[in-house]
């Protein structure tokens, strides 16, 4: 049996505030031209409406957190400096790990 996939593969398709969907794709093309962060954006609204949607279209890279409000309070505050720094510290035993988005690399 075939399953049906009604959720849109690409950003054109994507059906939403066409003023917002224009100002979203303007920032995302400066952005990657650039080869600069996008700025941090927080998505609200009722469910159903499009927003884990928007992010699987995966037209750019992302750091997607869904559900936010399921997180303890200590990931959210661990977020915080991955969030300023564009970067991830971990510290696994003895080893020390860095991982950069090489977008951010000066």
């Amino acid at each position: 049996m075939q399953s049906l996939n009604f959720r849109p593969d690409n950003f054109e398709k994507y059906i939403g505030q066409e003023s917002i969907k224009i100002n979203l794709k303007i920032m995302i093309a400066a952005s990657q031209k650039q080869q600069l962060p996008l700025k941090h954006m927080l998505f609200i609204g009722c469910s159903g409406m499009g927003k884990t949607c928007l992010m699987q279209i995966k037209t750019f890279d992302l750091v997607f957190i869904d559900e936010i409000h399921a997180i303890s309070q200590e990931v959210s505050e661990a977020l915080y400096p991955v969030l300023e720094d564009n970067c991830l510290n971990l510290i696994l035993g003895k080893v020390y790990i860095i991982f950069f988005n090489k977008n951010h690399l000066v």
